[in-house]
């Protein structure tokens, strides 16, 4: 093909998220299919692999994300949970919390607790939208605050009082 023509057609820069592989901008010929960096066809890419991005991984969050049931993890990029990371409520040291995310189990009195389970990862979760990048905190971090506010207005009237 030494007399071919390049037609070059522009394939669009498209950034790489966590599951799904991107590619940097280049041009790629319609009739040879030899990709090349510039307009004109002057610059070809010898490994036509090197114009993917590879797919990104999740960003694991630092923050449990609680439900009734579970305690997971979610992505900092994508906002999904991430199946690795839920694991039912446990109470090994018989304190009534969530030895991992400190959730208060006695607020759920049907909450029937075995002592090991391996994660159940075909289970959807019930509580919220699973691709909401902010999810959903769950209650016992609520109860938490709301105790917490409680104690500091008691203080702060105590306070006035003296």
């Amino acid at each position: 093909m030494k007399d071919h023509i390049h037609l070059l057609d522009k394939v669009d820069v498209k950034d790489a998220d966590c599951m799904t592989p991107g590619n940097i901008e280049y041009y790629k010929c319609s009739g040879c299919s030899e990709v090349f960096l510039d307009a004109q066809g002057k610059q070809q890419i010898a490994e036509k692999d090197s114009v993917v991005l590879a797919p990104l991984g999740h960003l694991v969050s630092d923050l449990w994300m609680i439900d009734d049931t579970y305690h997971y993890r979610t992505c900092d990029r994508c906002g999904i949970s991430v199946d690795e990371t839920k694991m039912l409520h446990e109470d090994t040291d018989n304190d009534d919390r969530c030895d991992t995310c400190y959730l208060l189990l006695t607020e759920f009195t049907d909450l029937d607790l075995p002592a090991s389970v391996e994660p159940d990862t075909d289970t959807e979760l019930q509580s919220g939208n699973n691709n909401d990048s902010k999810g959903v905190m769950g209650t016992g971090l609520i109860t938490c605050g709301f105790a917490s506010a409680i104690a500091v207005g008691w203080l702060i009237l105590k306070k006035k009082k003296q």
